[in-house]
């Protein structure tokens, strides 16, 4: 676009005290925060990964926050080239986000559009001049995410005005001259036009810029604001478990986000997700079995000595931090369930590991169970399988048969195992929840997510969200 190009600066940092919350902003920003890019990483051997996390979230989403199109009448009142200039004026500006490739850091552009219709009448003491304007305005400015902070530069803003001339009136309107007095008053409005269409650029970014460029900066500045908040809220505890190599990239089309979360083993690497997993959604969500069963061996769970009914109380605790998580299913119960409590040793080196293929989730335990505190039964390994599956406006969360067997390959008398299987099925029953999700603090003029889509395959569990 042909116009003129305003300031361009250096790297911005935003530390300015915020006068709104931009919540968007600082949610995607944690995300981006923990996978940002490490330079310090080993070899790795062809198809294969370091990273146990992988987030994709797409420019769609991100516009779903920040686009937006807005058409606002308007007063023209000036002086030009000593006419007084009054008038009417229509703007239609739209705003979006379009991400830039990167292969070091998140980056994209803020890009406002705009298009200025004008209907003006310039009056001297001589006539007055009636103007069709047509004007056109580009403004944009980057904006950088290097996994701490948001950072940008000074918006470039570029115009063009095209200002057309198309009646006039003259003191000799009346007269035999009014024809002669209207051609020479058109006539000199059009050599005027490149003075004329120059100050009209002028004003047009003299009234664009500082309103872009200092809203997207204040916005900005919110957002590393909350961005710090969260991490001070973590503490050492989540810093130590994302201490780990960690990437963030951006495409023309999404944000890409790959971290290796709770491993301490700095070669370990895992299959790079199947193809059968991926898809276009708004955000896409990957996460390896070694996630869980890392953080399940940083837990406290290797040697623990607990109940049942510890157990279950633990269970539905952490139940409740998902709302719309219901129970579907009650699975049949002994006349002895809950009348006699049965102790629970975790096994010291391995009690629990996940294992994530095409059929789902697989779910190994490794304990002692001792009815009313005898030791009447093996070491047992317990294996439970668990799938989502998609049953209309709702995901149910549904168990297979749960495998029993002893650790050491001993025969297990049948009542024992039912006894077992049936403690196992209180504490595993069907679970429904409902695809679109609740966020708190999820802005009301926008669609809520949905999980519309959970593959799993080769270690790999992928969650889609539309």
């Amino acid at each position: 676009m042909a116009g003129e190009m305003l300031r361009r600066a250096p790297m911005t940092r935003f530390l300015r005290q915020p006068r709104h919350t931009v919540r968007g902003l600082a949610c995607v920003g944690f995300w981006l925060a923990w996978t940002a890019f490490s330079p310090a990483q080993e070899a790795y051997a062809p198809g294969t990964t370091p990273f146990n996390t992988q987030l994709v979230v797409s420019e769609e989403f991100f516009n779903r926050f920040i686009a937006r199109n807005e058409a606002e009448p308007g007063r023209v009142d000036d002086f030009v080239f000593g006419a007084k200039v009054d008038g009417e004026q229509w703007t239609q500006s739209q705003l979006r986000l379009d991400l830039r490739p990167n292969l070091e850091q998140a980056s994209g552009t803020f890009v406002l559009t705009g298009q200025i219709q004008s209907l003006t009448v310039g009056r001297t003491e001589q006539g007055a001049v009636q103007s069709q304007g047509m004007q056109e305005f580009l403004a944009q400015k980057d904006v950088l995410f290097d996994g701490t902070q948001f950072s940008t530069r000074h918006a470039m803003v570029y115009v063009r005005a095209m200002n057309q001339p198309v009646a006039a009136m003259t003191q000799l309107d009346g007269t035999i001259l009014q024809g002669l007095g209207q051609r020479i008053a058109l006539s000199r409005a059009t050599r005027q036009r490149p003075q004329t269409e120059a100050y009209t650029r002028d004003r047009i970014a003299e009234r664009v810029y500082p309103k872009f460029d200092q809203s997207v900066d204040e916005q900005l500045s919110i957002a590393n604001q909350q961005l710090g908040k969260v991490w001070n809220a973590g503490g050492a505890t989540l810093r130590q478990l994302l201490d780990g190599p960690r990437r963030l990239v951006s495409t023309e089309t999404a944000a890409h986000l790959a971290a290796r979360i709770a491993v301490d083993d700095s070669t370990e690497a895992y299959a790079v997700p199947d193809s059968s997993l991926t898809g276009t959604h708004a955000i896409s969500a990957y996460l390896h079995e070694s996630l869980l069963n890392h953080l399940v061996r940083k837990s406290q769970l290797a040697g623990l000595k607990t109940s049942d009914r510890e157990l279950k109380a633990m269970v539905d605790r952490a139940e409740r931090l998902f709302p719309g998580l219901d129970p579907r299913e009650e699975s049949p119960t002994s006349p002895l369930a809950g009348m006699v409590e049965t102790e629970i040793h975790f096994d010291e080196h391995n009690p629990l590991e996940f294992h994530l293929g095409a059929e789902g989730l697989r779910i190994e335990i490794r304990a002692k169970f001792k009815p009313a505190g005898q030791d009447l039964l093996p070491a047992l390994l317990i294996q439970v399988p668990l799938k989502l599956v998609d049953r209309a406006d709702r995901w149910v969360l549904e168990r297979g048969k749960i495998e029993i067997s002893s650790t050491d390959g001993q025969m297990l008398p049948s009542l024992s195992e039912t006894l077992v299987r049936q403690a196992l099925e209180r504490d595993f029953p069907q679970r429904e929840f409902p695809r679109t999700l609740t966020i708190p603090g999820w802005p009301a003029s926008q669609p809520a997510l949905q999980l519309t889509a959970v593959r799993a395959a080769e270690g790999w569990v992928a969650f889609h969200l539309d």
